[in-house]
Parts: C-alpha cells; sequence; structure tokens
C-alpha cells in the first residue's frame, strides 16, 4: 500500500482502478451474454464458465459487493474480454469488406449492361447563357 502525501496515516490503493476496470469488462460481457440468452443468471453462469469462477461470486464482483479479485480470474475476464472485442472488430471488417464488394458489384452490372448515359444539352440547358 501507498501512504498518501498530505496524511501519511491514510493508505492509498493502487489496485482500485485496475478493478473497476475489470469490472466494467466482466459488466459488458455479462450483458453481450444476456443480449443472446434473454436471461441475467445463465449470463452470470456462461461467463462464470469462460472466466473460471462461479456465477455468484461473478454476480457479486459485478454488483460491487465482491472487491477480493484474484490474478487468475481478473486476466481471464480481460483476456476474454478482449478476444470478445477481437471477434467483433474482424466481423465489422468482414461486413464492411463484403459490403465494399457487393456495391462495386452492383456499378460493375450497372456499366456492363450498355445503357446509355444521360443525354447533355446543348446552350439551352438553364444557366448557361
Amino acid at each position: 500500500m501507498l501512504r498518501t502525501k498530505v496524511n501519511r496515516s491514510r493508505t492509498m490503493n493502487v489496485a482500485s482502478p485496475t478493478i473497476d476496470d475489470t469490472r466494467a469488462k466482466a459488466s459488458a460481457l455479462v450483458d453481450r451474454e444476456w443480449r443472446q440468452t434473454y436471461s441475467r443468471m445463465l449470463a452470470y453462469e456462461r461467463v462464470g464458465q469462460m472466466v473460471g469462477t462461479s456465477a455468484s461470486w461473478l454476480r457479486k464482483f459485478v454488483k460491487g459487493y465482491e472487491s477480493g479479485l484474484s490474478f487468475v480470474v481478473g486476466m481471464n475476464i480481460v483476456v476474454t474480454y478482449e478476444r470478445l472485442c477481437e471477434r467483433i472488430e474482424a466481423d465489422a471488417d468482414r461486413r464492411e469488406k463484403n459490403a465494399a464488394t457487393e456495391g462495386n458489384s452492383q456499378v460493375d452490372k450497372g456499366l456492363a449492361c450498355g445503357a446509355p448515359a444521360a443525354e447533355t444539352r446543348g446552350s439551352d440547358a438553364p444557366g448557361m447563357d
């Protein structure tokens, strides 16, 4: 524990921001599972299995009742969250690439059909005085 400069008797918890960040990631994992299962308890159970802890401990941790976090479980939460983010980003890239490919093929089909270009008007076009 570190001691603060102002009050030497008061200690400062260095791990608190890390625990809060891990709690937010665990909460995001549970929310994602909840959207897929429509059951909050089942979501806690599935995420607990993924990160190697019980559903009841995970529920207490996410709600802020439990502050004791083992290094292994904390790292499992962080790694699982990062893998989920990587999968989401890869899926978004794949969809973007497919949309670009489909968009180009539609343009190519339009050019290949031989449709005449829009006729240009001579001097009688508006604004051509």
